[in-house]
């Protein structure tokens, strides 16, 4: 309208003209002028004009009287004005204006809804699907959100697409789902246009088509969907459908955790965690599961103990460490751990380490090369010594600990004996331990109580590989090499313990026998595959083994009194001196 028709209509007005008020009243109401609207409205109020009414309670409403917005609702409703209905329904339903009062709001929703408006039915259904202020009907809240969608209103397209991809009320039909969420998000719908998304992306009711998806996530992320900003996010990680970019995938995480979406909130806990596209950082990780596990999601609740659970325990590490633990009490370091027990299978008994579980934190006894085990098939009893014991806490060797620590991480950190190996391999159901004892550097003993015992501790088995290259070669029946003994003694000047003599003749290069729990290789530098075996002999290591089961090599050098573990495929090694109590090497030239 140009500014010489608002003069002359504004003049006219001024006079009384009814006419003149409503034009230039609606005009005001257009532009979102409510104050200048209310004013010429209300002069028109006792025309008893419905839609008049309606819109002075309109402008009450964005002029924040929510009280008087509500009374002029209600005067446009009783004569019959749908959407004023649908308004007063909506007010009641909120307790907006108007204290709330949800069966109130069904009876407007229903005569706006049988006058034919949309948004009422569509809020109707919602009413029957959740059994608001009436009682649920699903198959009441299809009829009417069919009623909406077939007038192409898109929230009640989505919401019936939903009820056809779920089954509610109707016979699951995911072809109509994408249906129904293409037309209302084709009509600009974020929630239709993230469903859709996710039936792209996933194949459902349509040929899955990652491009599509990614193309339909925009749309609804554009208009802030914190799913569909999610999914993106994935999209992004992933390298789904679009060229992986973990910065943008922090990006996107954040900006839908910001939002409350708490699958966001969890991702973008696991990328603080993970250093993933952004600096690995806890504490921030652990807010954002705290945010989601506020929410109610199971693995950040998880996570969350995890932290808690992980704090203490580098609390407790590091007091072990340092030899203040509050329970250390007289007993001195563990010198030496015997298990007594009961098995059916001698095969299972291949003791080599004993682990504790918390999550995924691990306590461990680790008995590295110094054990002797011994079986009577008579009575099915075992006992298994193990010397040379290093606690090994959340990946890190603590040496001189004290019983105390251990049964003091148990008590504080929630600790189980767990009944699988490292590689969550082993089980062994049938072993029975009816004693553990621990002996310290003084000969002082301590056994461990029937509480502890009963929580089922399990030792590994690495028994059925050795005997299936052994054939019948049972404990206590193992064939020694003397020969191949002496000829590793001269050739590395080492004095070889119990394990080392357990050698078993096959082909040329034989098999060292660690107790029975592993088997090795004996080497020289040829047999160390992928390994830069130059690099090891310029600093003056000589090969001694590999071990079969860790996939790696054990090297030594004389000049340093250093072992090195590689890694078979060569590419990392470490020091590793859980050997060098047990295998004594003397510095000797050694080819």
């Amino acid at each position: 309208m140009e500014n010489k028709d608002i003069e002359k209509l504004t003049k006219l007005a001024e006079q009384g003209d009814a006419t003149a008020i409503r034009e230039l009243a609606d005009y005001y109401f257009d532009e979102k002028n409510y104050k200048s609207a209310l004013d010429l409205y209300i002069k028109l109020a006792d025309q008893n004009d419905a839609e008049v009414l309606r819109r002075i309670g309109f402008c009450y409403h964005h002029l924040n009287d929510l009280k008087k917005s509500f009374e002029w609702f209600y005067k446009s409703a009783e004569l019959g004005n749908a959407r004023a209905q649908r308004s007063v329904g909506i007010y009641y339903k909120t307790g907006k204006g108007v204290e709330k009062d949800l069966e109130k709001a069904v009876v407007w929703y229903t005569k706006a809804a049988e006058h034919g408006d949309a948004p009422a039915q569509n809020n109707l259904a919602v009413f029957y699907g959740n059994g608001d202020g009436v009682e649920k009907d699903r198959k009441k809240a299809v009829e009417w959100y069919t009623k909406a969608a077939e007038q192409g209103y898109a929230i009640a397209q989505y919401n019936l697409g939903c009820c056809y991809e779920k089954g509610e009320a109707v016979e699951k039909n995911y072809e109509k789902a994408v249906e129904l969420y293409t037309k209302a998000a084709e009509q600009g719908d974020a929630n239709a246009q993230c469903n859709l998304g996710y039936c792209y992306d996933n194949g459902t009711g349509v040929e899955r088509d990652y491009k599509k998806a990614f193309e339909w996530y925009t749309k609804a992320a554009e208009q802030g969907n914190k799913t569909a900003i999610n999914n993106l996010g994935v999209y992004y990680r992933d390298g789904t459908g679009v060229e992986r970019d973990y910065k943008k995938a922090v990006e996107l995480f954040s900006k839908s955790a910001e939002l409350g979406y708490v699958l966001a909130q969890r991702n973008l806990g696991d990328c603080y965690k993970n250093g993933t596209g952004v600096e690995r950082n806890y504490d921030t990780a652990e807010y954002w599961y705290k945010k989601a596990a506020e929410q109610g999601d199971e693995y950040a609740k998880t996570q969350v103990e995890r932290f808690n659970s992980e704090r203490k325990f580098q609390e407790l590490v590091k007091l072990i460490e340092q030899g203040d633990s509050d329970a250390q009490g007289d007993f001195g370091p563990v010198k030496k751990v015997t298990v007594k027990g009961t098995n059916s299978d001698c095969r299972d008994l291949g003791i080599n380490t004993i682990w504790f579980e918390n999550y995924t934190l691990r306590v461990g006894l680790r008995c590295g090369y110094s054990k002797h085990l011994t079986y009577n098939k008579d009575d099915e009893a075992f006992e298994c010594e193990m010397n040379n014991l290093t606690l090994v806490v959340d990946g890190k060797r603590i040496k001189n600990w004290k019983v105390q620590d251990l049964f003091t991480l148990i008590k504080e950190c929630g600790l189980s004996i767990s009944d699988l190996d490292a590689d969550n391999e082993y089980r062994v159901d049938d072993v029975v331990i009816t004693e553990m004892t621990f002996e310290d550097n003084n000969g002082k003993t301590y056994e461990m109580d029937e509480d502890l015992l009963e929580m089922n501790p399990i030792f590994l088995s690495e028994m059925n590989e050795l005997l299936e290259l052994c054939d019948d070669i049972t404990l206590g029946l193992i064939e020694i090499d003397e020969e191949k003994v002496a000829k590793l003694e001269s050739a590395y000047g080492i004095k070889a313990p119990y394990e080392l003599k357990a050698i078993v003749s096959q082909s040329d290069r034989g098999i060292l026998a660690r107790g029975v729990s592993a088997i090795a290789t004996v080497l020289n530098f040829d047999d160390m595959l992928n390994v830069d075996v130059d690099l090891f002999k310029k600093k003056g290591y000589i090969p001694v083994m590999m071990d079969c089961w860790e996939q790696s090599y054990f090297v030594y050098s004389p000049k340093t009194d250093t072992w090195l573990n590689i890694e078979e495929d060569g590419t990392d090694y470490f020091e590793d001196d859980s050997l060098c109590t047990v295998l004594k090497v003397y510095d000797g030239d050694v080819d």
